[in-house]
């Protein structure tokens, strides 16, 4: 929403990039410290976001689909926050990386969060096929039957936004992360003697 309402409102001038870089910036440090707990998925959210800022801003910066005025905005914003990720001031976390990509390329909110969940989804399951608790054919299955419950996932949720001004805000209806137990066993992937997944 922020990276779309960039190029509605301000036709990417440099006090509307600095504007929308800082709530990115909020936003990435707020899932920074959703992640503080969990070493394995901060490193794995930073690398995975980092190589998407990388790509964004040299694959797509000559793109023709760049060029319009919402493009040239978004990429101002990319181009800030690797700099600042370089900098080490930002993290350029997967999912800030993935919603800035995403406006840049046009894609609605509502297109965004289809395939931000069909990613995750895919995820799980190629770390289930890795683990050999499925195969590719019954994950492929699994992944088609999943489809009705992420549907009905993002009808339930997707009104939700990270808002962070006050308490209301974090034990209201905002976006919270709700699985520490989970987050817990993901945290000692670390300590495996064969560690399984390159994170």
């Amino acid at each position: 929403e922020t990276a779309a309402r960039l190029a509605q409102e301000s036709g990417g001038s440099t006090a509307a990039i600095q504007s929308v870089l800082a709530e990115f910036l909020g936003l990435d440090n707020y899932l920074h410290a959703t992640l503080s707990s969990n070493k394995v998925a901060m490193r794995a959210s930073v690398a995975q976001g980092g190589g998407l800022l990388s790509l964004f801003t040299r694959g797509y910066a000559l793109a023709e689909c760049m060029a319009d005025q919402r493009g040239q905005a978004c990429l101002g914003v990319a181009k800030q926050l690797q700099r600042l990720a370089r900098l080490g001031e930002a993290k350029a976390h997967w999912a800030t990386v993935f919603g800035l990509v995403c406006a840049a390329l046009g894609i609605s909110l509502a297109h965004m969060q289809q395939l931000y969940m069909f990613q995750f989804v895919r995820q799980v399951f190629s770390a289930a096929i890795r683990l050999n608790l499925v195969g590719p054919l019954r994950a492929q299955m699994l992944e088609c039957d999943m489809h009705p419950f992420v549907s009905g996932l993002l009808k339930e949720h997707a009104h939700l936004r990270v808002a962070f001004g006050s308490l209301d805000d974090l034990f209201g209806e905002s976006a919270v992360y709700t699985e520490p137990i989970l987050e817990l066993y993901q945290g000692m992937h670390d300590r495996l003697y064969s560690r399984i997944f390159n994170s």
